[in-house]
């Protein structure tokens, strides 16, 4: 049994798919097919979905015309993740932005919107975000839990 943090040749996953929410589950699907431990499932679920659908959302609003790419290498140390579209960019605060929450208060009083970049802020190393030639292009890595490295 081959183990599973060496990747295998064909696991390299390069998918382009239109903007609604029906090609997002799909393209998650797919990378959820990997050879993962359920942890590392986890929680590249939570960061390609909130990636992924912030896109559907809010770079091509809801206009399923436009496109996104995704590319995903699974290495020894987790999975490198590669992230381009055309829609509108992301805020200019946002991508080096420190959201910090106070969790303690009481439910009602919970600020709004935030939480899925801090999400992906926490769960990602390398997380980069450039606008170059019309296109937004995110690249992060989603590193393997500790306990999954060899």
């Amino acid at each position: 049994m081959q183990n599973a943090a060496t990747p295998h040749s064909d696991q390299c996953l390069k998918l382009d798919f239109p903007s609604d929410n029906f090609s997002v589950r799909q393209a998650l699907g797919k990378v959820l097919s990997l050879t993962l431990s359920d942890d590392e499932k986890s929680v590249v679920e939570i960061v390609l979905a909130e990636v992924l659908n912030n896109i559907v959302e809010h770079a091509y609003q809801e206009d399923p015309s436009g496109h996104i790419q995704l590319s995903v290498d699974p290495s020894d140390t987790g999975l490198r993740v590669l992230v381009q579209d055309e829609g509108l960019p992301l805020p200019a605060d946002l991508p080096n932005k420190q959201v910090n929450y106070d969790l303690t208060c009481e439910t009602g009083d919970l600020p709004e919107g935030g939480f899925g970049w801090l999400l992906v802020q926490e769960l990602t190393d390398g997380l980069q975000y450039e606008r170059r030639d019309g296109r937004n292009i995110l690249s992060f890595q989603i590193p393997k839990p500790a306990e999954d490295q060899a």
